[in-house]
């Protein structure tokens, strides 16, 4: 069974795993990445190469497909942050479990993660809402 993952904040893909006619790569050849308008950067490894869901300077919205888990069924997921000096600082990252209760990434294991409607559209614009309702965001 193939694993879809969706994106959560919308922003432009800057990297794409094993291709290398981008730009500005944070981490190695085989990430997606994506930079938010706040300045932060989603790193995903573990992507297959061969999903081709997006491209290089697409923007990406929240709920949209991304990419295609690779075979090796492992997934690395940060969020990064810009520091001063150009450092990098990695993120806590809690998802919504049942009830939509916040777990943290290393209390996952065996649960089901929700992607609750409303925190979706928290990071949409009203027209990007409005598209996402009827089915025409992307």
């Amino acid at each position: 069974m193939l694993e879809i993952l969706y994106f959560v904040q919308e922003k432009e893909l800057t990297a794409l795993p094993e291709d290398y006619t981008e730009v500005d790569r944070i981490a190695q050849s085989n990430s997606l990445e994506i930079r938010h308008d706040d300045g932060t950067i989603a790193l995903y490894i573990g992507i297959s190469s061969d999903s081709k869901m997006v491209k290089i300077g697409q923007t990406v919205y929240p709920g949209e497909p991304i990419g295609i888990m690779g075979t090796s069924k492992i997934l690395t997921f940060e969020v990064l942050e810009i520091q001063e000096a150009g450092k990098l600082s990695i993120m806590t990252i809690l998802y919504a479990g049942p009830d939509n209760q916040l777990i943290p990434a290393n209390m996952l294991q065996g649960t089901k993660v929700n992607y609750p409607e409303d925190v979706i559209e928290k990071e949409m614009n009203k027209r990007e809402a409005n598209k996402y309702e009827k089915h025409s965001l992307y």
